[in-house]
């Protein structure tokens, strides 16, 4: 695989962006020694900006950055906080269904697909990336895998009871023609379940990133606001049922930040929405 010029990132721009956002937020509810203290923080930290890592990145679409992120893409809420946040508020709604045909669109290693199998539906997996899908394979040996995009599902009309989309629709550049595909394959009175990054956090700067060390993929996060998702719904024929927007707590940053960024962390995006999950149906 040919890997473009990586960008060099020094870290210190998230400490400083993390320290920024963190005044910005406790703005004016601090007291001054609290400001002063990160006022000196953030001057060591340009002092010593030249000595500080740096990370080393390649920008990568879709196929390529998850097909570099396969193998540890399982390693789940330990290396992602957003699969922390989104996994439990997804499971109680898919919990609440019966059994049926589901279809899980941008399937990636499986992670859906195998507790929808567990659950006794009949499921069939979609995705750009076949290094994701020989990961799903093996893990749901009873589902059916096959390659394909959002934007044109290889699935018949109707035949879902269930779809879900889990953290991808933010990699689309055109999101009415992925949710009129999820709408296409639902048959009426079906449901579709999406959940995706936050569009706060997207627009503070979070990307999806494969973690490691040396050279590591980036693979760019699209804004989609709530109008956005709102109009694409309408054009489509779908209804909300809900929208969840579950945050960041001090454990998933406790698990995921490095030892010396958690409090600045903590103080900069505690309590900000992570996710955005929307039920709907057709």
């Amino acid at each position: 695989m040919e890997i473009p010029a990586p960008r060099r990132v020094p870290r210190t721009q998230l400490y400083l962006g993390f320290a920024g956002l963190a005044l910005l937020r406790n703005f004016p509810d601090k007291d001054e020694q609290w400001i002063r203290d990160r006022v000196v923080l953030i001057e060591h930290m340009c002092r010593e900006f030249d000595h500080h890592e740096v990370l080393e990145l390649f920008d990568a679409d879709p196929v390529r950055g998850y097909g570099a992120w396969a193998s540890t893409y399982d390693e789940g809420s330990d290396a992602n906080p957003l699969i922390a946040v989104e996994t439990p508020v997804v499971t109680e709604i898919l919990d609440s269904l019966p059994p049926g045909r589901a279809l899980d669109a941008a399937c990636g290693t499986g992670r859906w697909s195998a507790y929808l199998a567990q659950r006794d539906h009949e499921v069939r997996g979609i995705d750009m990336s076949e290094a994701m899908l020989a990961i799903a394979k093996d893990k749901v040996p009873t589902a059916r895998f096959e390659l394909g995009e959002l934007t044109s599902l290889p699935v018949g009309d109707g035949w879902a009871d269930l779809v879900v989309c889990a953290l991808a629709l933010t990699h689309v550049e055109d999101l009415p023609a992925a949710v009129g595909e999820m709408a296409r394959v639902v048959r009426p009175g079906g449901r579709i379940v999406v959940s995706d990054m936050h569009p706060f956090p997207v627009l503070l700067g979070a990307h999806a990133i494969a973690p490691g060390e040396g050279l590591r993929a980036f693979v760019r996060n699209l804004h989609h606001g709530h109008a956005e998702y709102l109009a694409a719904f309408r054009g489509a024929g779908l209804r909300v049922l809900d929208c969840l927007e579950p945050v960041f707590t001090e454990e998933q940053i406790g698990r995921t930040v490095p030892e010396d960024l958690v409090g600045l962390a903590g103080e900069a995006i505690v309590g900000f929405p992570a996710a955005l999950i929307w039920d709907l149906e057709r």
